[in-house]
């Protein structure tokens, strides 16, 4: 019994090894070559990137700390967390007959806001956002990593509110040549606009992205996401 626990922690142990290795390939491959306007631009938002102890003991939120950056605008002190779980097996039982189900593995990112708005509260949660790539058994493995120079804390239509703008990018394909998702989100506190589309780097296609909005969004909310998911796509060689 000690040796099978023994192979199983051996397997479980090179199999990590192997899926970090390829994650950091992909992630020193995937370097975005783009400039835009509104990214290059000084920005009237003085932000500051925070160390991981720099972050407040009492914030609640789940992964390992990528990006943690803090600034100030009209509406309080605000401090963003991106974060990654790693990867790990899953199975879906919905896909499936009874006492059947689907396998694979997954990756997870999750986006998180806190604001102190100078009152006796101090900070609270003022926005999660959360997605998923699950692949199949017959996939390589997952990847789902924010895009370098990617975040942008900025105020596009000057009204003392910031917006922040995400950009990640999932596959499972394992940093392998194949197809990868972009999705470019920007978010106010009060609407979030998401461009989302697909490119093959090796081949050079790059797909026309989807706006999804409310109608009432302000045109140089869309009109950015949309920009930069197109100069982000086909920024990757």
């Amino acid at each position: 019994m000690s040796r099978l626990l023994f192979l199983c922690c051996s397997f479980l142990f090179i199999s990590s090894v192997v899926m970090g290795q390829n994650t950091r390939n992909l992630e020193r491959t995937l370097q975005p070559k783009w400039k835009m306007q509104i990214y290059d631009k000084e920005s009237p938002v003085k932000a500051k990137t925070l160390l991981y102890n720099d972050i407040p003991k009492t914030f609640d939120f789940r992964g390992t700390v990528m990006e943690s950056i803090s600034w100030k605008d009209k509406e309080g002190e605000k401090i963003l967390i991106l974060t990654t779980t790693g990867y790990f097996p899953y199975r879906d039982l919905s896909q499936k007959g009874f006492g059947q189900y689907s396998s694979g593995t997954k990756g997870e990112i999750y986006m998180y806001m806190f604001t102190n708005k100078d009152d006796d509260n101090g900070y609270v949660m003022t926005m999660k956002m959360y997605d998923v790539v699950p692949c199949g058994e017959g996939s390589p493995a997952p990847y789902i990593g924010y895009v370098p120079m990617g975040t942008v804390v900025t105020d596009l239509d000057n009204d003392g509110v910031t917006e922040v703008i995400v950009s990640y990018v999932t596959s499972c394909n394992d940093g392998e040549k194949g197809e990868y998702d972009l999705k470019v989100m920007l978010f106010n506190g009060e609407e979030n606009i998401l461009a989302k589309g697909a490119f093959i780097p090796s081949e050079g296609k790059v797909d026309k992205p989807v706006v999804e909005k409310a109608d009432k969004t302000k045109k140089v909310f869309s009109k950015s996401v949309e920009e930069g998911w197109k100069k982000i796509a086909n920024s990757f060689k």
